[in-house]
């Protein structure tokens, strides 16, 4: 099968510092990098389990490999200040459908 051209589809969400950044679907080698994140989240209900002392860490590590697609020297603490939990979702949609 051959591929003659793909169609790479792009977000923007606009995070806490009101700028708007480019959320980039993940490559395969990405969503290796994810995939235990996203298992974890998979298991939650539609509400964050508070009581769970890793929730915040995981939503971090997700955010932080789907955002270094596009912004590499992004760091752990930047998106620490940059994601809210109404703009989460948001993220991990455009990144992987």
């Amino acid at each position: 099968m051959s591929i003659d051209r793909v169609t790479q589809i792009n977000g923007e969400v606009a995070l806490t510092d009101g700028k708007k950044y480019t959320i980039k679907p993940v490559t395969l080698k990405q969503m290796k990098l994810l995939r235990p994140y996203l298992v974890k989240i998979g298991e939650w209900s539609d509400a964050l389990p508070l009581s769970d002392p890793n929730v915040f860490d995981t939503l971090i590590s997700a955010c932080f490999v789907i955002l270094q697609r596009t912004y590499p020297k992004i760091t752990k603490e930047e998106i620490e200040e940059l994601v809210d939990v109404k703009n989460i979702r948001l993220i991990l949609k455009l990144a992987i459908g």
